[in-house]
């Protein structure tokens, strides 16, 4: 069977434990990074959140995650950063950070249900290595936390289904658990309601991720909500989505209000528009900024230029099933 396929199946089966990897000392899972291929902002909820409707798929972009089982019952975390600007503040390593919110919480829940701990007890020592860029609309808190969620779940033995893991996500952020996935996901609702998405071919895709970043809260505080939401033909026989398929359909209801906080959403926006990519724009609430290119080579010559234009972090990426390939060494 095809690694594809096996992937497929595994997806199916809503098997998580594909994702990780065993080392010589604790655990190692990968987590992917996400672009909206569509955001719709629907209405203003009656308990403060906006009625979405979006597309995701993950891309190659991957922060690591290594988890040490322990006997102390306590959880610790130390960071990595790949990118981090040493004027930024420091990244938290208590429940300020989603990956220790979530160790706690599946702790927490386990031992509410007198789930036996394993011989090691419900402790971890985690490091997080950090490639995905804060405060970008790229999820990678939220990815994080899906990750620390699944690897608990595997490395403690607690065997919790997928359902109870999304509705522990949900406890945590919006998003969190679309990233239990491995595929495109049409998620509705604050973001917790998900579905399996289109299939979709392969993009070659550039992200940048300008020299500021983007508040979640104030860009959806300024958002002008209302419309439909982009039709994403769930219930046709299209077998996979093309780049054409995927460009008509682009859309970002947040893009307006980020453009109104940065000029350096408009800016790349008017770079992208120059380089005969063949569709453009935010990522989630920003401030990352992506393009679909043609194919392969037109990615690095768009890449090479952005880079030579000074205008942020330039990532070179791909959509992928999720952190499959990466972390089973596949």
């Amino acid at each position: 069977m095809a690694v594809r396929q096996v992937i497929a199946a595994w997806a199916r089966a809503g098997r998580l434990d594909v994702f990780i990897r065993q080392l010589p000392s604790g655990y190692e899972i990968w987590a992917p990074a996400k672009i909206n291929l569509s955001l719709d902002i629907l209405h203003r909820r009656d308990d403060g959140f906006h009625e979405i409707e979006t597309l995701i798929t993950p891309v190659s972009i991957y922060d690591t995650l290594r988890f040490v089982p322990t006997s102390s019952g306590m959880v610790t975390l130390s960071i990595q950063s790949t990118w981090m600007n040493p004027n930024d503040p420091p990244i938290p390593v208590d429940e300020k950070n989603l990956v220790v919110k979530a160790a706690h919480l599946i702790r927490d829940f386990a031992i509410e249900q007198n789930i036996a701990p394993p011989a090691t007890g419900f402790g971890a020592d985690m490091t997080l290595t950090k490639r995905i860029p804060h405060a970008a609309g790229l999820g990678g808190g939220s990815a994080d936390a899906a990750a620390t969620l699944a690897v608990a779940n595997r490395v403690w033995n607690l065997d919790l289904p997928i359902d109870k893991l999304r509705e522990l996500a949900a406890a945590i952020g919006s998003d969190v658990p679309a990233f239990l996935a491995h595929s495109p996901i049409l998620c509705k609702g604050r973001g917790e309601q998900i579905s399996v998405g289109p299939p979709l071919s392969r993009l070659n895709i550039v992200i940048v991720k300008p020299p500021v970043g983007l508040s979640t809260p104030e860009v959806y505080s300024q958002c002008n909500p209302g419309g439909e939401p982009v039709d994403w033909n769930l219930d046709s026989n299209v077998a996979v989505g093309d780049r054409n398929f995927v460009a008509e359909r682009m859309s970002n209801g947040l893009q307006n209000p980020a453009e109104k906080k940065t000029e350096w959403i408009i800016r790349l926006g008017r770079v992208f528009g120059g380089l005969d990519v063949i569709a453009h724009q935010m990522s989630g609430s920003g401030s990352a900024y992506f393009a679909v290119c043609r194919h392969a080579t037109h990615a690095v010559r768009v890449a090479n230029r952005i880079k030579s234009l000074g205008l942020g972090e330039v990532f070179l990426t791909v959509n992928t099933p999720g952190y499959l390939l990466s972390a089973s060494g596949w």
